[in-house]
């Protein structure tokens, strides 16, 4: 079966300063940066292939801990 990855999501406490620095060290270009959902803002960026990056800030109220990657989890 054929699949294809759209986009790969992360979150940052400073998006705009995660995506510079995707730009100096992956020349990285930012296609756009809008509030998606009320309080948060995503960065999208071209890496130079079909997979896009999106950065998102961290939603407010949120908390800093890290959780353990896992399947079949939101965010």
């Amino acid at each position: 079966m054929e699949y294809a990855i759209n986009h790969v999501h992360i979150r940052s406490s400073d998006p705009q300063g995660s995506a510079a620095w995707y730009e100096k060290h992956f020349d990285a270009k930012v296609l756009s940066a809008r509030e998606v959902m009320p309080g948060t803002i995503t960065v999208s960026m071209e890496m130079g292939g079909p997979v896009r990056l999106n950065i998102s800030s961290q939603v407010a109220g949120s908390s800093d801990e890290r959780a353990a990657a896992g399947l079949n989890r939101l965010g």
